[in-house]
Order: C-alpha cells, then sequence, then structure tokens
C-alpha cells in the first residue's frame, strides 16, 4: 500500500537537510555540512521506503537491513550511488550520535567533489527514483525541488553543476580543496582532528575521491590514486 502522506513528509524534510548541507559545505562547514546530507540521503530513502508502505525505522548504519527493504518494496537504489560517497556518509551518520560511538571514526572527501556527488544524488532521486508522487486527490506534487529550480534559488543553484550547464567530469576535476577530520572517544569527551588542503587539481574516474588524515602529502583512495 502506498503512503503518500509520509513519502511528501519524508521528502520535504530531505530537501531542507540537502540545502542545510548544502549552505554549510559552501561556507566551509565541512563536518556540519557532511552530518547534514547524511540526513538529507537517509530520507531520501525513506521516501521510497515510505511511498511503498516499508517501516521507515532503518538508518544508514544499519545498510544490510536497507538494502533488503529497498529491494522488497522497489529496488536497491543505493546501486545507483558512488560508492565512495555512499562510504563516507555512512561514516558521518555515526557522528550524529557522537557520544555512542566505540571507536575512532575517519572520513574525509574533497570539497567540490563531495558537493557534486551530493547534487547529483539529490537530482537523481528527485527526477528519477521519486518522481510522480501524487497528493491525495491524484494530482502530481510538485516539490519543493522543483519549485527552488523554477524560480532559481540561490541556496540550491550555487556551486551546482548540474543546474548551472557544467559537465560532471569538468566540475570533478576543478581545483578542490581536501578535508579529512578523525573522531576519538575518550574516557571524557572526544578528541577530534580535523586537517585541510591547499587547493590542487584533483583525478576523477567516475568516483569521488576519499581523502585519509595525512592531508599534508594527500594520500587518496578510490579508482586514480596513481
Amino acid at each position: 500500500m502506498y503512503d503518500n502522506n509520509n513519502a511528501i513528509s519524508f521528502n520535504t524534510l530531505a530537501y531542507n537537510d540537502y540545502i542545510a548541507a548544502r549552505v554549510l559545505l559552501n561556507n566551509g562547514l565541512e563536518i556540519q555540512g557532511a552530518t547534514m546530507a547524511s540526513t538529507a540521503i537517509e530520507k531520501y530513502i525513506k521516501v521510497v521506503l515510505a511511498f511503498h508502505g516499508k517501516s521507515k525505522n532503518v538508518h544508514l548504519d544499519k545498510m544490510a537491513d536497507l538494502v533488503k527493504l529497498l529491494n522488497n518494496c522497489y529496488f536497491d537504489v543505493t546501486t545507483l550511488m558512488d560508492k565512495a560517497f555512499l562510504e563516507i556518509i555512512e561514516n558521518v551518520y555515526k557522528v550524529r550520535y557522537i557520544d555512542k560511538i566505540p571507536d575512532s571514526i575517519t572520513f574525509g572527501f574533497f570539497l567540490n567533489q563531495f558537493l557534486g556527488e551530493l547534487d547529483y544524488t539529490v537530482f537523481l532521486f528527485e527526477n528519477n527514483i521519486i518522481s510522480g508522487m501524487t497528493d491525495a486527490t491524484g494530482n502530481q506534487i510538485k516539490t519543493q525541488y522543483h519549485r527552488a529550480v523554477e524560480s532559481k534559488d540561490n541556496h540550491l543553484f550555487q556551486n551546482n553543476y548540474i543546474l548551472n550547464g557544467q559537465s560532471k567530469v569538468e566540475y570533478m576535476t576543478m581545483e578542490d580543496t581536501g578535508f579529512s577530520v578523525q573522531i576519538t572517544p575518550l574516557s571524557e569527551g572526544q578528541e577530534m582532528f580535523i586537517a585541510r588542503s591547499q587547493k590542487m587539481k584533483v583525478p576523477y574516474n567516475g568516483q569521488i575521491q576519499r581523502v585519509n588524515l595525512d592531508i599534508s602529502i594527500i594520500k587518496t583512495t578510490g579508482p586514480n590514486t596513481s
């Protein structure tokens, strides 16, 4: 049974988190922006689950359960997502509950690449995966995303390669700033180490680069590290 009301609610929440993530990332607040990006993508996945009447009490840290539910109601939409991007937001998810982490968390990315993949993923959800949602009377719903596209909202268009007509490869290989963080639980509180790089040309071969903590020499893991 389709559950349009909950799907619509999750879509609104997801879009608001996505815009918050864009504003934070575009203003150099990487941890906060990545955290909001994680919540946005989780909620977009929950739009799919809600629309198909499935349990929505699943989270990015239980990916196997999430994939099983998706396969049972639609298909595993995570297969359409950049694997490195998905792994980063899985790790970022844990930062939302930092008082409960048992071990150190490390994640890193190049800012424009991460933002570009976030934009691509939301574009994919809004225009393909969840397109065609209708209200109680059967009328197709124009989501906040599409209303913002029509009004050319600056929070959506700023540094958005898709909506600004830039090619993905061109955008992903432009000069970019690397960012990495390690958060370690201590007996009292947490220890956090953050590193950033100068701007540099970044490789891209269909998957965003993950940055390790030794950002002074920028070792990356991914498909184009030679």
